[in-house]
């Protein structure tokens, strides 16, 4: 008899979420950036600011922006970055994880590819893209200590087959 093949046993997704999250915001222009001090003790003073305010709401998790007129607070290949001189987002990163927050961040894909064309290239990232887009969406996960990544600025093109073609 000829040996039978068998499929692996899928493996299991996991995300690193609390059992209850009660997150907040912490975004730029209101919770930091909201000054025209923009030297890195200001910034870091805002930052810790924010988070001693999220403490005392027992806040869980922090959602953190990271577009800001058009730039953006981390550093990757081809960011147009606010500031090459200090890494916000990893000030933010590194004091989430030393108060016990659970951090996620949205990444702004229209600053990398047209809107209209962020969903495939999105869904190529799977197949060994190299587009500009799913490059620096690569280092951006590999860089930063993110509990999730929220993407943002792209749309659906509104075809019929356009949502099971992502869920493939």
């Amino acid at each position: 008899t000829e040996p039978v093949e068998t499929m692996p046993e899928p493996e299991p997704v996991s995300f690193n979420a609390p059992a209850e999250m009660r997150g907040a915001f912490l975004l730029p222009g209101e919770d930091f950036l909201s000054t025209k001090d923009t030297s890195e003790a200001a910034l870091r003073a805002e930052v810790d600011k924010s988070f001693a305010g999220a403490k005392k709401l027992e806040i869980n998790s922090v959602i953190v922006g990271t577009s800001f007129e058009d730039k953006v607070i981390y550093q990757t290949k081809d960011a147009p970055e606010l500031s090459s001189d200090f890494d916000l987002l990893r000030y933010i990163t590194d004091k989430a994880r030393e108060e016990g927050f659970y951090t996620y961040a949205i990444f702004d894909a229209s600053l990398y590819e047209s809107r209209q064309s962020v969903a495939a290239a999105l869904m190529a990232v799977g197949a060994g893209s190299s587009s500009k887009l799913t490059q620096n969406l690569r280092e951006f996960a590999e860089r930063y200590a993110l509990d999730g990544i929220l993407i943002d600025g792209y749309q659906n093109q509104g075809a019929q087959s356009s949502y099971s073609d992502y869920i493939k």
